[in-house]
């Protein structure tokens, strides 16, 4: 610092020097290059650091928003599979109940909607992996409230949620779940659910069967 301090403070007097009317022309040649030089180098300006900070801060936003939008329609793609998965293994179960029927809830807190974990083929206390119906039985992404399935065909945040009907030997049944995607398009798998507010985004993903 200090050898910076002494190169700058040179310059100056080396300026003032050769600003005398005895110095030569190559000398103020010179000086006028040193001090293009100084010009040329400056530091930058209050303004001009703001303005950069700004636009870090800006780009970073951008960057962040994209790569949480990315991240909520990787999870919405997983919801997707995850209940054409469940889907799957509750025909399985189907085709080994006696009258072929789907398997209904564990009885906690409601016989006929719970969590798909607690979805109860052929003995009470039992899962659809614990049976051999599937390897695990999924959770979704965010897991934010494991369980809480309070009311017949719809999730509540974030909650991969089964209704059997009738509660006992069901014939039909619905998946649902809830997506995080808010443009997500309405279709027979995908509903608005702005009326009873149990999702986030108001959209649920709804697969039933028979459908």
């Amino acid at each position: 610092m200090d050898l910076i301090l002494n190169g700058v403070k040179y310059k100056l007097s080396y300026i003032a020097k050769l600003s005398k009317n005895n110095s030569t022309i190559s000398e103020r040649k010179q000086a006028i290059t040193i001090q293009r030089f100084n010009n040329y180098h400056r530091g930058f300006t209050l303004i001009e650091l703001l303005i950069v900070t700004l636009l870090i801060g800006i780009l970073t936003s951008v960057g962040i928003f994209t790569y949480s939008s990315a991240q909520a329609k990787a999870r919405d793609s997983r919801r997707k599979q995850d209940l054409n998965d469940i889907k799957k293994a509750l025909e399985l179960a189907r085709e080994d109940t006696p009258g072929s029927y789907y398997p209904p809830c564990d009885g906690t807190p409601n016989p006929n909607y719970c969590d798909v974990k607690t979805i109860s083929p052929n003995n009470p206390g039992q899962n659809l992996a614990s049976q051999g119906y599937m390897k695990d039985v999924p959770q979704d992404p965010l897991g934010l409230h494991s369980g809480n399935c309070f009311n017949a065909y719809q999730s509540t945040n974030y909650t991969y949620c089964y209704t059997a009907s009738p509660a006992a030997s069901p014939t039909s049944y619905a998946l649902t779940a809830c997506l995080e995607n808010k443009k997500e398009p309405l279709e027979d798998s995908v509903k608005d659910v702005t009326a009873t507010g149990n999702c986030p985004s108001n959209r649920t993903l709804y697969i039933t069967n028979p459908q």
